[in-house]
This record gives C-alpha cells, sequence and structure tokens, in this order.
C-alpha cells in the first residue's frame, strides 16, 4: 500500500503563541520539534511520502528542520485543514492511502500508524483512526476511495463530515493525549506533565 503523509501545520498558531510545528516535544531544550518527530514516526512506519503544509510564514522555518519531507502551502487557506488535505492530495496521484496528521496532535508511534495501515488490508474499511479513552485521536488514515468525498466536502463539513459517513475501524490505543490537539501553552504543559 502506498501512503503518504499528510502533517498539517497551515494553521496561525495565535493562541500557543508560537508556531506549533516548531514547538519542542518534551522539556528537553535539545528535543526535536513536533514536525520531526512526526516526520520521522511516518518515515520508521514506512510512509511512501512524506508532505509537511505549514503556515506560509512558518514555511522556510520548518522546511529547515525537516530534511527530506516535501513542505508546500496550502493553496486555499480559507479552507483551513481541507485546503492543506487537497494540496497534499495533488502531490501524488498514485496513493493508496492519506494518513492525515495535525501537527498539535504529535503523539502517535510508528506501532500505531502500522496498525492503521494494516487495518485498510479489509477492502471493507475506508479509515481507520485511534480510539482512546478520551475517544477517536489522530492520526487518520484515509483510503483513496476516500479521496473524492473529501474533495467534495473541503468546503461542506471536512473531514469530520467524511468521517461520519465511511466505514471506520477504530484501533484501540490507552494514550488519550492522542486525542488532545495542542492549542494553548497550558494544552503543551498538561501534554508533557506525564
Amino acid at each position: 500500500m502506498r501512503v503518504v503523509a499528510l502533517i498539517a501545520a497551515a494553521g496561525r498558531s495565535g493562541r500557543m503563541g508560537s508556531p506549533k510545528a516548531l514547538l519542542p516535544f518534551g522539556h528537553d531544550v535539545d528535543a526535536d520539534s513536533f514536525v520531526v518527530v512526526i516526520a520521522d514516526v511516518c518515515r520508521a512506519a514506512s510512509c511512501d511520502v512524506v508532505v509537511s503544509v505549514p503556515d506560509g510564514d512558518d514555511g522556510d522555518r520548518v522546511r529547515a528542520v525537516v530534511g527530506d519531507v516535501i513542505t508546500i502551502t496550502n493553496p486555499t487557506p480559507s479552507l483551513g485543514l481541507s485546503g492543506s488535505i487537497l494540496a497534499a492530495l495533488d502531490v501524488d496521484a498514485d496513493i493508496d492511502a492519506l494518513l492525515l496528521w495535525p501537527v498539535d496532535a504529535p503523539f502517535a508511534d510508528v506501532a500505531l500508524v502500522r496498525s492503521l495501515v494494516a487495518a485498510l488490508d479489509d477492502d471493507d474499511i475506508d479509515a481507520a483512526v485511534p480510539l482512546t479513552p478520551a475517544g477517536r485521536g489522530h492520526p487518520v488514515l484515509w483510503r483513496a476511495s476516500t479521496f473524492a468525498a473529501l474533495r467534495a466536502h473541503a468546503d461542506n463539513g471536512g473531514p469530520r463530515r467524511v468521517l461520519d459517513e465511511v466505514r471506520v475501524h477504530e484501533v484501540i490505543v490507552d494514550d488519550d493525549r492522542l486525542a488532545m490537539n495542542l492549542n494553548t501553552p497550558a494544552d503543551w504543559q498538561r501534554a508533557f506533565a506525564r
């Protein structure tokens, strides 16, 4: 299965006060940034292509830290996350699945990504998501059969609407941080307080 991983990082990070993609993954001053940690997991899980879509103002800084990741801008920022999805789908026309990974939810590991990919071995499954004690989390793996719906609903409910309309496999995980979005400094502190 050919998988493109999308690290969605085009939000303005206004509540966080600094670019989420470049936040340190933990309290260590030498910790890798969120975008680097996510890209490393995607590569280790054998994603074929890794694409980062940072905020336009942060593109050069993100590009400088992620190495061989394809870094593009969201050509339709008015669509928010859906604009990043559309941009990533246009990077490689020959893919079987899209791993959608918001940069502010950096806690998945290689084993989880591989479990999501394995779930799509069942042809009756359209998408695979982690299910935590706190609810569904990130990242989400979309089969190519959902791409037309992701495009059609880009300005009308986006991926959440599509997830409600397709056959979803839930991969059970214990880490409720997978259901968190780190939007504020307090969120970051809480997530790394463990």
